[in-house]
């Protein structure tokens, strides 16, 4: 066993990251749902709706913090190769 350490640099959380995007920039916020037991779309619109609600809120924050800056905030999903569904929400600095 060694007694080496090892730094563990912080992640910039994602609220920040939002309120320092430069114009064009975006931050996502992805969940990925196993398909192979099945697809429930009610399971899979819930989802949908908790990863959009997230970045929503942090986008309000970031909106009444920042008051010149201009935010647009997206959502969607797709199909992966092994048959996987990725749910996405992003967050993108429009001005």
């Amino acid at each position: 066993m060694s007694d080496e350490l090892f730094e563990v640099p912080i992640r910039e959380d994602r609220q920040r990251m939002i309120e320092k995007l430069p114009l064009g920039e975006t931050v996502a916020i992805a969940r990925r749902v196993d398909l192979s037991l099945g697809a429930d779309p009610e399971k899979i619109s819930q989802h949908n709706k908790q990863v959009r609600g997230i970045l929503d809120q942090q986008t309000h924050r970031a909106r009444r913090k920042i008051k010149t800056a201009e935010y647009k905030v997206e959502n969607g999903s797709f199909l992966t190769r092994d048959g996987s569904l990725i749910i996405v929400a992003v967050c993108t600095r429009t001005g």
